[in-house]
């Protein structure tokens, strides 16, 4: 394989694994910004430990998940390529309580490790089971991941690292739903479990192989993999979980923090150029496609979504410019190294209606969804799916191509993983909630919960006397 190596494709992709892993920390300043002073941290925290704690499974065995899913094993362990097309595609009861399940299941996950090391058999790798999950026999920590590889030109190594920068931020794209109700320890457990049911058996599916790529679902940086199976999980949180005015009415929710917003959106803006345009797995021309068409959408998005606010609302706002860029990067997801850029700009504007209804359909139905989490990485991830089906031309993609049929499919695999996602993300909260109380109690809400949690405050002032006095609320 090295003898295929190049050198270019290699460097670009390290560039564009740095710049998806600087999404997270971006992600945490959007976040962080639109809520209140008192849970900031809180928010931070969560979107922090999606990158500890995902990193460690990806590195144990989440690797293994879909690698298993990207390389189709043959006999005597020889593995045949997929071709880089195919790709393309809480009180303090309940912090004890929390602390006794994560000392249980580590150490069960240490006895698991051992055993899968003394035997050499890793958690799902190799043939496929009903094209459903993989059965592996190797890259069991890494071990020997430079040996495989979906694209040729660049290390195995190279493409665990970047494929691992999508598994930390699609769990905390969910955190912006559930934003300043939600118990640390819980959240922990949830986007572990939602990792295993939901993200992994979906990149099956869809980039591996699976059942739906053999059905002729198209996905080219994650609209469904990620933003619909994180969007629609996430609504099903809010579903599950009380509403920040059932838990304190008088408690007023406005950002506290607009800077931390727009600078939130830079980081992300940016780093989308590595989430798309890495995803092309090299410096080639569909790199550029998705790289150009990433930049068109988002900014349709921006300039329509200030206009839409000052038509119906009186005036252009930050906070709505810096949303409407977020639907336009998540929209064009999933089409943008499909697509044409005067498609891309197209689907911008497309998605700033669309998702801004979303919205408004939120606030009718009264589900709190924080920040509006199923409207944009959801709902615009749903309608990016769709519009594959709509705009793709062989031209840019090389081999999909816009008709009736490609619709239909692209329609009917987005609202099945949208369904499949909304159960499991209720269910896992359900579950979670018997043995540890997941949403945090009224008085902790009231306090916030940066210093009721994580016993740290964003903003005070030193008096003369030497104490403190929080800032805002």
């Amino acid at each position: 394989m090295s003898e295929t190596l190049i050198n270019g494709d290699t460097a670009y992709m390290l560039i564009c694994m740095a710049l998806v892993n600087l999404m997270t920390p971006g992600l945490a300043f959007f976040y962080g910004g639109l809520v209140r002073s008192s849970n900031v941290l809180s928010i931070m925290a969560q979107n922090y430990a999606s990158m500890g704690l995902m990193t460690i499974i990806w590195t144990a065995w989440g690797y293994v998940f879909l690698l298993s899913f990207l390389l189709l094993s043959c006999e005597d362990d020889d593995a045949s390529l997929l071709s880089p097309r195919d790709y393309g595609v809480a009180t303090n009861d309940a912090k004890t309580t929390v602390a006794d399940i994560f000392l249980l299941l580590l150490l069960l996950l240490l006895l698991l490790l051992y055993r899968l090391r003394k035997n050499r058999y890793s958690l799902c790798f190799g043939e496929s089971q009903g094209d459903f999950i993989g059965n592996p026999k190797s890259h069991y920590f890494l071990e020997n991941t430079n040996n495989n590889s979906p694209q040729p030109s660049i290390p195995g190594l190279v493409f665990c690292g970047f494929q691992g920068m999508f598994a930390v931020i699609a769990p905390a794209l969910m955190t912006g739903a559930f934003a300043d109700r939600v118990n640390f320890g819980p959240y922990m457990v949830f986007i572990a479990l939602w990792a295993h049911l939901v993200y992994f058996p979906v990149c099956h599916w869809i980039w591996g192989g699976g059942w739906m790529a053999k059905q002729g679902v198209w996905d080219f940086a994650g609209g469904i993999v990620i933003h619909v199976t994180a969007g629609f999980s996430a609504l099903a949180t809010v579903v599950a979980l009380p509403s920040r005015h059932h838990l304190d009415a008088s408690v007023e929710n406005k950002p506290h923090n607009i800077p931390f917003v727009a600078l939130g959106t830079g980081l992300l803006w940016f780093g989308w150029f590595g989430f798309n345009g890495g995803s092309a797995l090299g410096a080639n021309n569909q790199a550029a496609y998705a790289s150009i068409n990433s930049e068109i959408s988002a900014s349709a998005a921006l300039f329509g979504w200030m206009m839409l606010e000052w038509i119906l609302e009186g005036k252009p706002t930050l906070i709505g410019a810096c949303v409407g860029a977020i639907a336009g990067l998540a929209t064009i997801t999933p089409a943008a190294g499909f697509v044409d850029p005067w498609s891309a700009l197209l689907i911008g504007f497309l998605c700033v209606p669309f998702c801004y209804a979303c919205i408004e359909i939120t606030k009718r139905y009264k589900l709190d969804d924080a920040l509006d989490v199923w409207a944009v990485h959801g709902m615009g991830g749903f309608l990016g799916t769709v519009c594959v089906g709509i705009f793709a031309t062989e031209k840019v993609s090389g081999n999909v191509d816009a008709s009736g049929k490609q619709f239909l499919i692209q329609l009917l695999a987005a609202s099945g993983i949208a369904v499949y996602s909304f159960v499991i993300g209720y269910l896992l909260i359900k579950v979670i909630d018997k043995f540890s109380k997941v949403a945090v109690d009224a008085d902790t809400y009231a306090k916030g919960l940066d210093v009721s949690i994580h016993g740290h405050e964003a903003y005070f002032d030193s008096s003369n006397d030497g104490s403190k006095k929080v800032v805002g609320v």
